[in-house]
Protein backbone atom coordinates (compact mmCIF):
# COMPACT_ATOMS: atom_id res chain seq x y z
CA UNK A 1 0.00 0.00 0.00
CA UNK A 2 1.80 3.35 -0.91
CA UNK A 3 1.00 6.46 0.94
CA UNK A 4 -1.61 7.69 -1.02
CA UNK A 5 -3.79 4.97 -0.08
CA UNK A 6 -3.32 5.03 3.50
CA UNK A 7 -4.09 8.63 3.26
CA UNK A 8 -6.80 8.08 1.39
CA UNK A 9 -8.35 5.16 3.42
CA UNK A 10 -7.74 7.37 6.68
CA UNK A 11 -9.63 10.10 4.97
CA UNK A 12 -12.51 7.80 4.54
CA UNK A 13 -12.60 6.16 7.82
CA UNK A 14 -12.55 9.87 10.07
CA UNK A 15 -15.31 10.70 7.46
CA UNK A 16 -17.57 7.88 8.23
CA UNK A 17 -16.82 8.75 11.90
CA UNK A 18 -17.51 12.11 11.89
CA UNK A 19 -21.04 11.23 9.92
CA UNK A 20 -22.07 8.76 12.33
CA UNK A 21 -20.93 11.34 15.32
CA UNK A 22 -23.45 13.90 13.46
CA UNK A 23 -26.32 11.51 13.23
CA UNK A 24 -25.64 10.43 16.62
CA UNK A 25 -25.69 14.24 18.44
CA UNK A 26 -22.04 13.86 19.85
CA UNK A 27 -19.87 16.52 18.10
CA UNK A 28 -18.59 18.81 20.37
CA UNK A 29 -16.84 21.96 20.05
CA UNK A 30 -13.81 23.88 21.81
CA UNK A 31 -12.73 27.72 21.21
CA UNK A 32 -10.03 27.67 19.38
CA UNK A 33 -7.68 29.75 21.43
CA UNK A 34 -8.01 27.14 24.09
CA UNK A 35 -7.39 24.14 21.80
CA UNK A 36 -4.18 26.07 21.05
CA UNK A 37 -2.96 26.49 24.96
CA UNK A 38 -5.45 25.57 27.58
CA UNK A 39 -5.80 26.30 31.52
CA UNK A 40 -3.43 25.21 34.02
CA UNK A 41 -3.40 21.29 34.50
CA UNK A 42 -2.61 21.88 38.87
CA UNK A 43 -3.97 24.15 40.74
CA UNK A 44 -1.52 27.42 41.41
CA UNK A 45 -1.73 30.29 44.08
CA UNK A 46 -0.56 32.51 40.78
CA UNK A 47 -3.86 34.78 40.13
CA UNK A 48 -2.46 35.16 36.47
CA UNK A 49 -1.54 31.95 34.12
CA UNK A 50 0.10 32.50 30.61
CA UNK A 51 0.96 29.61 28.08
CA UNK A 52 2.18 29.86 24.86
CA UNK A 53 1.85 27.56 21.50
CA UNK A 54 4.04 28.84 18.61
CA UNK A 55 3.28 31.88 17.89
CA UNK A 56 -0.38 32.07 20.43
CA UNK A 57 -0.20 32.53 23.85
CA UNK A 58 -2.92 32.78 25.84
CA UNK A 59 -3.22 34.65 29.28
CA UNK A 60 -5.82 34.44 31.92
CA UNK A 61 -5.72 36.22 34.95
CA UNK A 62 -8.14 35.90 38.00
CA UNK A 63 -10.03 37.49 41.20
CA UNK A 64 -7.44 36.81 43.85
CA UNK A 65 -10.21 35.58 45.96
CA UNK A 66 -11.81 33.15 43.30
CA UNK A 67 -8.53 31.74 41.91
CA UNK A 68 -7.78 30.41 38.35
CA UNK A 69 -9.58 27.31 36.69
CA UNK A 70 -7.56 24.34 36.62
CA UNK A 71 -7.63 20.60 35.82
CA UNK A 72 -10.07 18.49 33.79
CA UNK A 73 -13.39 19.95 34.92
CA UNK A 74 -13.22 23.32 33.57
CA UNK A 75 -12.38 22.48 30.28
CA UNK A 76 -14.94 19.74 30.39
CA UNK A 77 -17.43 22.95 30.82
CA UNK A 78 -15.59 25.06 28.62
CA UNK A 79 -16.30 22.67 25.90
CA UNK A 80 -20.10 21.93 26.76
CA UNK A 81 -20.92 25.99 27.19
CA UNK A 82 -18.95 26.37 23.59
CA UNK A 83 -20.63 23.02 22.12
CA UNK A 84 -24.32 24.46 23.52
CA UNK A 85 -23.18 27.42 21.83
CA UNK A 86 -22.47 26.83 18.65
CA UNK A 87 -25.89 24.23 18.66
CA UNK A 88 -28.32 26.95 19.47
CA UNK A 89 -26.11 29.31 16.79
CA UNK A 90 -27.44 26.41 13.98
CA UNK A 91 -30.64 26.19 15.14
CA UNK A 92 -31.70 29.88 14.22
Amino acid sequence: MNIRNINKLASDVLEMETEEAKKAGAIGYMAQALVRATMPHRSTNEVSFTRTNGRFTLTIAANPTVGLPWGSLPRLILAWVTTEAVKKEHAN
